[in-house]
């Protein structure tokens, strides 16, 4: 999560919320994040919170 919330340029709470949906988010910054996840191949397949402390791309 770290990873993508760098490449968007916002925190990795933003990221966060604008998956889980738990806070309104603005569109141009969930886009953002949707994007930086996309530049990452990272496939959102399961919540943040099940990810590695590294990150998606640590995992096997």
């Amino acid at each position: 999560m770290a990873d993508v919330a760098r490449v968007a340029g916002v925190s990795r709470s933003t990221v966060s919320y604008a998956l889980s949906g738990v806070r309104p988010i603005a569109p141009e910054t969930r886009e953002r994040i949707l994007k930086a996840m996309s530049d990452l191949a990272i496939r959102r397949t399961c919540s943040p919170r099940a990810w590695p402390a590294n990150g998606p791309a640590s995992s096997p």
